[in-house]
């Protein structure tokens, strides 16, 4: 996978009883390429009920103005490639341009 880059698109799914998605796009890369800058996007419902569904990143909203920089963790064992740690067990990846599925039933 090649190197992460400005305008690429991550996204972080985070599920326990609920599957909770989340986008962000890169606004900067770090000189040495081990850590981006993120901002987090809305998402636009594509299909589904409003509780199910799968959603896309709405790119021309921003949820929040806050920046949050992120080292980029090395490849693992099941070859992810260029992942985030978000927080305790909430991880960000790059988005494949597909619609993602989420589930806001508890």
């Amino acid at each position: 996978m090649n190197a992460p880059k400005v305008n690429d698109i991550y996204v972080g799914v985070m599920h326990y009883s609920m599957k909770i998605v989340s986008f962000y796009q890169v606004v900067n890369v770090t000189p040495s390429g081990k850590s981006i800058k993120l901002q987090k996007l809305g998402n636009t419902q594509v299909s589904g009920d409003g509780h199910t569904g799968k959603v896309v990143p709405a790119l021309n909203e921003v949820v929040s103005t806050k920046f949050i920089t992120k080292r980029l963790m090395p490849e693992n064992i099941v070859g992810d490639v260029n992942k985030v740690k978000l927080g305790d067990y909430h991880y960000a990846r790059p988005w494949n341009g597909e619609p993602v599925s989420f589930d806001h039933l508890d």
